[in-house]
């Protein structure tokens, strides 16, 4: 799902943490559920009691980090598919006729400059 050319160890780390942790609780659970129902066989009340919150953070805390670890990946693949184009393509500079509104005004610039943003386009023009 994720590049493996792009490169967010930190996030894609809370993600596998995260993961490993709703693992770690669906484990404890079903644990915590084999124990309380044996309680539950010799009469003992804390036998129901154990089932009963084995069952609910068995079903609550493996859902939210799963989620959580899904979230993190998809924040990820946005802030992926949303880069601006000269980073997508190494720091290429833009063309200057992207600026279509102001192309009359593109002319009094030399065609050999090759500028990397709107900010320098602006910046020659007030030069010139």
């Amino acid at each position: 799902m994720i590049d493996s050319n792009y490169s967010n160890s930190a996030l894609l780390t809370i993600s596998k943490l995260c993961k490993t942790v709703g693992i770690l609780c669906l484990i404890i659970s079903i644990i915590g559920i084999i124990i309380g129902f044996y309680l539950v066989a010799d009469n003992e009340t804390s036998g129901f009691y154990i089932v009963i919150f084995s069952l609910i953070f068995g079903i609550i805390y493996p859902l939210i980090s799963f989620a959580s670890a899904e979230i993190i990946k998809l924040f990820i693949q946005i802030e992926k598919n949303t880069r601006t184009p000269e980073l997508k393509n190494n720091e290429k500079n833009l063309n200057t006729k992207k600026y279509s509104s102001e192309e009359s005004e593109t002319s009094s610039i030399s065609k050999e400059q090759n500028l990397k943003s709107i900010n320098e386009y602006y910046a020659n023009k007030r030069k010139s």
